[in-house]
């Protein structure tokens, strides 16, 4: 039986992408936690990144590099935010200077 590609809509995760220390943080935190590779991945590179952003500088654009990612998955299943507070926890534990959470004020979207 031929799987509908519309019950899956995302493309597999490119697994090589997971390269470097970034590697290492996932190989060492997936057996230890719920949370799949790809959350702890994208969690960890966009918390470099955006730690890093304004020491980064191009002759061509004056304002800082920015990454943007979202982490999309059913509620608590997915352990999104586990994934996100094991990589912020590894990068302040090594004295690095994070930017504080934004402030998110939750919304009931079609309500009024």
């Amino acid at each position: 039986m031929s799987q509908n590609p519309l019950d899956n809509p995302f493309p597999n995760f490119p697994e090589d992408v997971i390269q470097g220390p970034a590697r290492e943080f996932v190989d060492l935190m997936s057996p230890i936690r719920e949370s799949p590779p790809q959350a702890f991945w994208l969690s960890f590179i966009t918390i470099l990144g955006n730690a890093i952003s304004p020491k980064v500088s191009n002759a061509l654009i004056s304002s800082e590099p920015r990454f943007y990612s979202v982490l999309v998955g059913s509620s608590a299943k997915t352990r999104k935010s586990t994934a996100n507070n094991t990589a912020r926890n590894l990068f302040r534990a090594v004295g690095m200077q994070l930017p504080q959470k934004p402030q998110v004020t939750p919304r009931t979207w079609g309500k009024s």
